[in-house]
């Protein structure tokens, strides 16, 4: 899958809080080695007069010596199902905590890389509505709701009508309006509210806790997309909305 390319330190932000607590295993690539020394990040400094990061020491240690000499140091971690790739420079030796440690410039990019095809998020706090119609010419309105979770492969909406019936494997189209401006944006487009359709299936209604209080959805229904080109607008505008909301996930887990 393509990868998509993070170019605001800010917006780096996240991923990086995320290496930091998971103390995900670091891939560190010295100038063009192939085979990577081992690491750690300790440390994602972004204030006015300090922009770097900390990693703990290499292994092998024979490549701590090799690294304040590289020109490049090339580092990748993963988090959450995606992979993260980011470039930086070294810095200097430092004593992090009592240990030795190495400083580097905070990335001026980073890549980030679902490695599962279809990985779900969830779509709690993201403003937004669901309306699921027919194919026929007039699109006859057949129910409405809110999304529960979102991935590039489909969705899973919330209905209030406990006794709706969603015929599966019949074709239908759904309706997605989001109306937060860092989804909108991510999407490329511009205005109060971001609406397309897309073709899918019910495929399964899915279990939903008992006893929810009144006025609450109380039927899960997951959606498979069909007929789908991955090039088409409207899959690039899927792609970009899953992105954006996972980026507020790890956000809103650093603040």
């Amino acid at each position: 899958m393509s990868a998509e390319k993070i170019t605001t330190q800010e917006k780096m932000r996240p991923y990086l809080y995320q290496l930091e607590k998971g103390k995900a295993r670091l891939e560190v690539f010295l100038d063009k080695e192939k085979t990577p020394a081992g690491s750690m990040l300790l440390a994602s400094v972004l204030e006015r007069k300090t922009r770097e990061l900390i990693i703990d020491e290499l292994i092998p240690f024979s490549k701590n010596k090799d690294i304040a000499k590289a020109q490049r140091v090339l580092l990748r971690g993963k988090i959450d199902g995606c992979s993260l790739t980011f470039a930086c420079r070294y810095l200097r030796p430092l004593d992090y905590q009592g240990s030795p440690a190495h400083a580097l410039s905070y990335p001026e990019q980073l890549s980030y890389n679902q490695l599962r095809e279809y990985f779900r998020v969830s779509a709690k706090g993201v403003r937004n509505s669901v309306q699921l119609l027919d194919t026929g010419e007039e699109q006859q309105p057949l129910a409405e709701g809110i999304l529960f979770d979102i991935s590039k492969g489909g969705v899973a909406v919330e209905f209030a009508d406990a006794q709706l019936h969603i015929p599966q494997d019949q074709p239908l189209l759904l309706r997605l309006e989001f109306s937060d401006e860092d989804i909108i944006e991510s999407a490329g487009e511009r205005g109060q509210r971001l609406r397309f359709s897309i073709p899918v299936q019910a495929k399964a209604e899915l279990p939903i806790p008992a006893g929810r209080p009144g006025g609450v959805p109380n039927k899960r229904v997951g959606f498979m997309f069909t007929d789908i080109n991955m090039n088409s607008h409207e899959m690039v505008v899927m792609g970009k909305v899953v992105f954006a909301i996972q980026l507020r996930t790890l956000r809103n887990k650093a603040n």
